[in-house]
């Protein structure tokens, strides 16, 4: 939703559905974080993903019983 949402700037995402452009293909590369410092839809799309990261990290740590 933030990929159409009325923030200015660049996004992290190409035309395509879920490919990321070049300049971001990897989410840590010095183009993309200068990418996010001069984007606002590029830094909170960016953050997003890294909370995702994150997210995905915490759950595979639950203990959860059946």
């Amino acid at each position: 939703s933030l990929e159409y949402a009325f923030l200015p700037g660049e996004s992290i995402w190409a035309d395509e559905v879920g490919v990321l452009s070049d300049t971001c293909e990897t989410l840590n590369a010095p183009a993309c974080q200068t990418l996010a410092e001069t984007s606002p839809k590029a830094a909170l799309q960016l953050k997003l993903e890294e909370d995702f990261d994150a997210f995905e990290a915490d759950i595979l740590t639950w203990n959860i019983r059946q």
